[in-house]
């Protein structure tokens, strides 16, 4: 199973945290919280976010904090009733989610020694593992069924 990166956002108010894990190429497992400090999630997305087929892999371009420029690459929610995507640069450690075109705080990759949402981070990553687990035995399912 790969290993999943935590992406963190947090100030005085809210906290943001995103777990992801590359699934295959070009889509990805992810779980999204949202929550205002020292409460429990008020929304969370999981699932899976896949680049879209008519993109090519190529990165695209998005403007950093300070105004530099970075590549990255984009995920689209699976789901269609929610319009999410999920611009990831892992080399710099940054993410940025939208929903429907607004973008939200940037997300910085979290480092060991940040302390900030650790405690959602263990209960979000154990449910981006579920997800990926349900999704390789529902693979496997298909292949052992037989063909008709």
């Amino acid at each position: 199973m790969p290993e999943a990166d935590t992406f963190c956002y947090k100030d005085d108010t809210t906290c943001q945290e995103l777990v992801i894990s590359m699934f295959d190429e070009g889509r990805i497992c992810f779980v999204l919280s949202f929550r205002l400090a020292d409460e429990k999630p008020q929304a969370v997305y999981e699932g899976y976010a896949s680049v879209l087929k008519t993109a090519c892999l190529a990165p695209e371009i998005d403007f950093a904090e300070d105004g530099s420029l970075y590549p990255v690459i984009e995920y689209w929610y699976e789901d269609r009733d929610i319009p999410l995507s999920i611009r990831i640069n892992d080399d710099i450690g940054l993410a940025t989610i939208s929903f429907a075109g607004n973008p939200l705080p940037y997300l910085h990759k979290r480092k060991e020694k940040e302390q900030a949402c650790r405690q959602a981070s263990e209960v979000l990553r154990a449910g981006a593992t579920e997800l990926q687990s349900r999704e390789a035995s529902r693979k496997a399912s298909k292949k052992q069924s037989p063909s008709e």
